[in-house]
């Protein structure tokens, strides 16, 4: 990597190693940058929700490194390719999520359909479920009352012989 030298122009803004905006003032004669911080606040004139950005500039000190753009992360080879694999994760995910979506209105409108096709026979909701066999055990009452739990594919199974 060239080491080439960086020319700084006095006012103009610039950058510290920690990223944040300064003004270029000068060149002291050890050789730091004299600058000063770039403060920014909003304020609110006569009640009005639209703010005003205004630049304020803080107190002068000097600094060894001064940049022409903010510095960032050196990261790993190995972390891109889990931050990379961590993106498409998440693509995934977001594309599960919208077939899931698809899925649950795709039951909703089935749903929908058996309550039109059964009306008001509440007793029948159940039905397609117990044919289909996904009602595997249900209960019953026995002559005196007392509750049994009956298996479907038992009685299927007696029925047959």
């Amino acid at each position: 990597m060239q080491n080439k030298k960086q020319e700084f122009i006095e006012g103009e803004i610039y950058f510290t190693s920690k990223g944040e905006e300064v003004r270029f003032i000068g060149k002291v004669s050890n050789g730091e940058y004299l600058i000063e911080p770039v403060l920014c606040y909003e304020t609110y004139d006569y009640g009005y929700e639209e703010a005003d950005s205004v630049e304020l500039y803080g107190s002068p000190y000097t600094i060894a490194r001064l940049f022409h753009k903010p510095p960032i992360k050196k990261v790993d080879d190995e972390l891109k390719a889990l931050l990379s694999q961590k993106d498409e994760l998440e693509a995934e995910i977001s594309k599960l999520g919208k077939t899931s979506k698809k899925l649950t209105k795709e039951i909703d409108k089935l749903e929908q359909t058996r309550s039109d096709k059964y009306g008001e026979h509440s007793v029948l909701r159940n039905l397609d479920a117990f044919l289909d066999g996904k009602i595997t055990h249900y209960v019953i009452l026995d002559r005196w009352k007392m509750p049994k739990i009956k298996c479907h594919y038992q009685n299927t199974m007696e029925r047959n012989k």
